[in-house]
C-alpha cells in the first residue's frame, strides 16, 4: 500500500466519523427540544404561537396514492430524473436528481378535545414508515429516466404536528390567492363547506406554519428520535476513534507505513 493510500483510507474514515457524529448532535438537540415541549390539546390552541399537539387524523376527503394505489388522507411523492455526464474521455457517469417534491391533501387531528386540520407542505413531514417506489426504467437505464417514491398518512394513523396554527378563513384565503399548496379539488370542497357552516375559525397548521409531521404518537416520536442520535452518536465515535488510530499509526510508520488492518 502506498504512503498516500494508507493516510487516506483512515482520513476518509475520520471524515466520515466527524459527519455521523454531527447528525448525532443534530439529533440528539432535536430529541432535547421535543422533550421541552408541552403537549397542547387539539381542542386548547392558542393562535400565533408555536406548539405541538398529537392524535390520530383523519381525512375530510380520501385521496389515492399515485404510486401505491392506497387509499389515504395525505402523501409526500418524491420524484427523481437520471442525469447522465461524459468526460472528454469517453466514460460516463449517471446519477439520480432530485426534481419535484408534492405534499398532497390534508386531515384532522383531534386528541378527543376538539379539532384542527394539518395542511402539510413539502418541508414538514419527518416520516419513518415504509416507503412505496415506482420504479419504470427496466435494466437499462437512460439519460431522462424518472422514478418516484412516496409515503402516506393512512386513516387513523396517529400523528404529532409543531408549528403555529392560523385560521381556515387564513388558509383558504392564500390558496384562492394563488398558495402552492397542493389540496385535491374534492378536499377543498369540503373545507369550502366547513367555512360555509361557520368553521372559519377552525385552527389550522397550514403551510411552512405546519414545521413538523410526523407519522409517529408523541411519545414514540420522542423515542425514536433519541435513538436515532445514540446509533448516529455511537457509530460516529467508533469509527472516528479507530480511523484516527490508524492514521497515527501511519503518520509514526517509516515513509507514511501501511496502516494496519482495521475492520469496522
Amino acid at each position: 500500500m502506498s504512503a498516500d493510500t494508507s493516510l487516506l483510507l483512515p482520513g476518509g474514515g475520520l471524515f466520515t466519523g466527524v459527519i455521523l457524529l454531527v447528525f448525532g448532535l443534530l439529533k440528539k438537540g432535536k430529541a432535547g427540544r421535543l422533550a421541552g415541549y408541552k403537549r397542547t390539546a387539539t381542542g386548547h390552541l392558542r393562535p400565533g404561537e408555536r406548539q405541538l399537539i398529537s392524535g390520530p387524523a383523519s381525512g375530510l376527503a380520501v385521496l389515492t396514492a399515485p404510486v401505491s394505489k392506497k387509499p389515504c388522507i395525505f402523501y409526500l411523492e418524491q420524484t427523481e430524473r437520471l442525469e447522465v455526464s461524459h468526460s472528454h474521455r469517453g466514460g460516463s457517469h449517471s446519477r439520480w436528481v432530485k426534481s419535484g417534491l408534492d405534499a398532497v391533501g390534508g386531515f384532522k387531528v383531534d386528541d378527543g378535545s376538539g379539532g384542527v386540520l394539518v395542511f402539510p407542505s413539502a418541508s414538514s413531514p419527518d416520516f419513518s414508515r415504509q416507503e412505496y417506489g415506482d420504479d419504470t426504467t427496466g435494466l437499462l437505464e437512460t439519460a431522462g429516466d424518472v422514478r418516484k417514491t412516496e409515503q402516506v398518512l393512512l386513516e387513523g394513523d396517529n400523528v404529532t404536528v409543531i408549528g403555529t396554527p392560523v385560521t381556515l378563513s387564513v388558509v383558504l384565503a392564500a390558496v384562492r390567492g394563488g398558495s402552492q399548496l397542493n389540496i385535491p379539488s374534492d378536499l377543498m370542497a369540503a373545507l369550502v363547506k366547513l367555512e360555509q357552516e361557520g368553521g372559519a375559525n377552525t385552527p389550522c397548521f397550514f403551510g411552512h406554519g405546519a414545521e413538523t409531521v410526523s407519522d409517529l404518537a408523541y411519545e414514540a416520536y420522542k423515542s425514536d428520535v433519541s435513538d436515532s442520535a445514540r446509533l448516529y452518536l455511537q457509530a460516529g465515535g467508533m469509527i472516528a476513534i479507530l480511523s484516527a488510530a490508524a492514521l497515527l499509526y501511519a503518520l509514526r510508520s517509516p515513509g507514511g507505513g501501511a496502516a494496519p488492518n482495521l475492520d469496522f
